[in-house]
């Protein structure tokens, strides 16, 4: 059974969850701004027959006389109506009281009613999706143009990369706002589901976070290994520890559909009576679009600051994507995505390993933005231009360490299916003065 809070304009899935719901801040507030939208059409008048020349100072004059004025405004386009809205109810009622006679000074009769009352409905979307990658673009421009400024001002490749780090790279303030949220999140999911883990996943976990990252996130609800979907368009070569950042697909499925339990298995002999008795093992047994679908919905019903909750089932890694309203930044949100956490581990450890892949990485990454080869529907995107670097230097002269000798000297083993993800621990790492040129690296890979 799935319930609807009318004036939240969400579906819960039970009364429990409806009950919390309804006590939330979210819910609260647009109580009082309901309250506020009915006490304001319960104390404003709707004033007709007003002519071009009579302005709301005019207005506001003459219908003082019942009682204090709390704002007025005329039709803008026709100039042909008038609302003016009393401090309280009892003015009101005794304008309209006063009769058909309301006669302004220079004898224009105007005709008054109680105005016509509207039904209140909250926007689901405060900021539309167009606005938010408008808003990322022309922060970037704004952010690139100050960057080659700078640039200009230094002598050297490696000042040059160093400006560029400092100048891309996520602030504290903003990391630390990020941070928060991640938290409320992890909250959110512990209180429903006590034994998973939510882990946060690409470049705002590894280090390589610029002020336009998104926030990629996986629900870790057992070490249960999903193999990715095998979609036609999908290419099922390569690294598995190397994630494609773009692998989803844009077709967005919005049907709203109730929770069912994946009969596919006829081995399970599970009941579930409602979404809230769900348990996480509960979960990986449903099919993936009514996975996907309850998590969408907890994230609506619970997350402040969350909109644009989308469920993206047509993809080789499925996700529940979504934005965040006040910091402008989207969210990915996979499940039992172990694959995701261990590139992510990967890359810290080679960051870790040699700390100049990020000025690297940041350089090369700003040369290909200039010629229009990286980004959403280009040859290139940051992930793939890491490991072109790491694989460069691990054939100049095994500057870096090779996956295979890092699953050797792990000293925790990850399996995930057919894929080894064991890589050591980062305080394992044996620390070397490096001696590799940013400038001859830059030229060389390029």
């Amino acid at each position: 059974m799935v319930l609807r809070c009318d004036l939240c304009r969400i579906e819960v899935p039970d009364e429990r969850v409806l009950a919390d719901h309804t006590k939330g801040k979210r819910h609260q507030a647009l109580l009082n701004v309901r309250e506020r939208f009915e006490t304001s059409q319960n104390a404003s008048i709707y004033v007709s027959r007003i002519k071009p020349e009579h302005d709301e100072n005019i207005l506001k004059t003459y219908f003082s006389r019942f009682g204090q004025i709390k704002n007025a405004f005329i039709d803008k386009e026709k100039h042909l109506y008038a609302i003016i809205e009393f401090d309280n109810i009892d003015s009101t009622n005794r304008c309209l009281e006063h009769g058909d006679d309301y006669k302004l000074d220079d004898g224009s009769r105007l005709k008054v009613k109680q105005r016509n009352h509207h039904e209140f409905k909250s926007k689901r979307m405060l900021v539309s999706e167009h606005e938010f990658l408008n808003f990322n673009k022309e922060k970037e421009i704004e952010q690139h143009a100050l960057m080659v400024q700078n640039l200009n001002n230094k002598s050297t490749i490696d000042e040059q990369a160093a400006s560029i780090v400092e100048q891309e790279k996520i602030t504290d303030e903003v990391f630390n706002m990020r941070e928060g949220f991640f938290k409320e999140l992890e909250i959110i999911f512990l209180k429903h589901f006590p034994e998973v883990k939510l882990c946060l996943t690409g470049s705002m976990a590894n280090g390589l976070a610029t002020h336009l990252s998104d926030m990629d996130l996986v629900l870790i609800l057992n070490e249960t290994y999903i193999e990715p979907q095998n979609l036609s368009s999908s290419n099922n070569s390569g690294e598995s520890m190397n994630i494609d950042d773009n692998s989803c697909s844009n077709d967005i499925d919005m049907n709203q559909n109730k929770f069912k339990r994946n009969t596919s298995d006829e081995s399970s002999n599970l009941t579930l009576s409602s979404p809230s008795t769900y348990s996480a093992d509960d979960l990986i047994q449903m099919s993936v679009t009514d996975r996907l679908d309850y998590i969408r919905r907890l994230l609506r019903s619970y997350a402040a600051y969350v909109c644009h909750v989308q469920r993206i089932s047509q993809a080789r890694c499925p996700v529940v994507r979504f934005c965040h309203k006040q910091q402008k930044f989207f969210c990915e949100l996979s499940v039992n995505n172990h694959l995701a956490v261990a590139n992510t581990d990967l890359v810290r450890y080679f960051l870790a390993f040699e700390p100049k892949l990020r000025s690297l990485l940041y350089t090369i990454r700003l040369w290909l933005k200039q010629k229009d080869l990286l980004g959403k529907g280009h040859p290139f995107n940051t992930y793939t231009v890491f490991w072109m670097i790491v694989c460069a230097l691990q054939l100049d002269n095994q500057q870096l360490p090779n996956v295979q000798n890092l699953v050797e000297h792990a000293t925790r083993k990850r399996q995930y299916g057919p894929w080894n993800c064991s890589v050591p621990e980062i305080k394992e790492i044996k620390r070397n003065i490096s001696n590799i040129s940013l400038g001859k690296e830059y030229v060389e890979i390029i």
